[in-house]
């Protein structure tokens, strides 16, 4: 029995450990702070959200076989999947564009679209992108306590931004609270249908 208890004991330790490292026990600080401008390469997607991860790296090759350097990624998640069905739910996805590339930004329409998150203040979450997991755990960590900030604020609800820096090994949540939906339709607008 002391052997079980010991096996048990260990693998929990491994499991603490493994999570540990993906962002269970990371800290969920909300601070709120101007930051931008980003111009981005940007399509639209609707299905699941779990489907955005390669979509996203796709995107990262093709501009990257065009000369234009990508390092972060970014989502912008319109739909709450608790109510929208999975099908449905709608995203924008994209590649930022690095400071070394902004003056190619007209270049870059010619084939791509190109949007902007304006230099505004955002509410920012910054949290541990070590693949997969990190992602899967900010979800349940991070969006519950957007959500109750949001509503204690009066923020109203608008779209999520995840941005994915994996050479900084970090992924940050930021809401920018002087948008209204409007922009964000108007921003779906621009990128068109899916596909």
């Amino acid at each position: 029995m002391k052997t079980v208890i010991i096996i048990v004991g260990i693998l929990a330790a491994i499991a603490a450990g493994v999570l540990s490292f993906y962002g269970l026990f990371a800290p969920v600080n909300i601070q709120e702070k101007e930051i931008g401008p980003f111009d981005f390469v940007m399509e639209s997607h609707v299905g699941a959200y779990k489907d955005v991860g390669p979509l996203i790296d796709k995107m990262q090759k093709d501009l990257n076989d065009d000369g234009i350097q990508t390092s972060m990624g970014v989502g912008i998640y319109y739909d709450d999947p608790k109510v929208t069905a999975e099908d449905k739910t709608r995203s924008i996805i994209g590649r930022i564009i690095e400071d070394a590339d902004r003056s190619k930004v007209m270049e870059i329409e010619r084939k791509y679209k190109v949007g902007e998150l304006p230099q505004t203040n955002y509410l920012v979450v910054e949290f541990p992108f070590k693949g997969l997991p990190s992602i899967v755990i900010g979800i349940y960590r991070v969006y519950p306590k957007i959500a109750r900030y949001m509503k204690t604020h009066e923020i109203p609800q608008i779209p999520v931004i995840e941005i994915y820096a994996p050479k900084a090994q970090k992924m940050f949540y930021i809401v920018p609270t002087s948008l209204n939906r409007h922009f964000f339709d108007d921003l779906m607008n621009k990128v068109g249908p899916q596909g």
